[in-house]
């Protein structure tokens, strides 16, 4: 009689090595699609434009004669300043926060524009109160502007003397939001791929 060759008795690992398997592929797949997640930049928002009024003796409206225009935008936006109502020559100059006796070199100066004249614009990258003013009619023709935005993740006010204050919360106040909606979807890939696989698995 021809013996029957013996066969290699089945491993004891063999349950755990199955078992590792089905858990690691899925596991793997979600740690790809993680990556590739957290890995794509966002989109950059562009800032918005806001767009200032100038006419004779104010800024923004006449109601606002011997007065102070405000405006508020945020970070990154860019302010505008529209000579096309005006009639005389006028500017938009940076007080550096003191248009009493504004000092010299200051953020931004569109220089003398005449009436019905071109729009001058500037961009403001941070945040904080900028007070500007017509250097030909400094009495009548004020404005300021109040830049909000963010540091971080955290928001920062302007504070009243032009520096930015900034409103913390508590030590390890935990993930940012764009962590927390990665970590989120990349759970939410693990569990459908490990079910989809496991269905597969099932339908053998």
């Amino acid at each position: 009689m021809r013996a029957e060759p013996m066969r290699p008795s089945p491993s004891p690992w063999q349950p755990f090595k199955s078992l590792a398997s089905f858990v690691m592929r899925p596991a793997a797949l979600a740690l790809f699609a993680f990556a590739l997640l957290i890995g794509t930049p966002a989109p950059s928002a562009e800032g918005a434009t806001v767009d200032i009024l100038v006419g004779d003796f104010w800024f923004c409206s006449a109601g606002f004669t011997f007065g102070v225009c405000p405006t508020t935008i945020t970070v990154g936006d860019t302010v505008s300043w529209d000579f096309s109502p005006s009639t005389f020559t006028h500017t938009s100059t940076d007080c550096n926060g003191d248009c009493g006796s504004p000092p010299f070199g200051t953020a931004w100066d569109s220089g003398f524009v005449a009436g019905n004249g071109p729009k001058f614009q500037h961009t403001f990258n941070s945040a904080g109160v900028f007070l500007y003013y017509c250097t030909i009619h400094p009495l009548s023709m004020r404005g300021q502007i109040t830049v909000t935005g963010a540091v971080g993740g955290i928001a920062e006010l302007p504070a009243l003397d032009g520096s930015p204050s900034v409103q913390t919360g508590p030590e390890g106040g935990g993930l940012s939001v764009a962590w927390a909606a990665g970590i989120a979807a990349a759970g939410a890939a693990a569990l459908g791929i490990t079910a989809l696989y496991a269905r597969r698995r099932w339908l053998r």
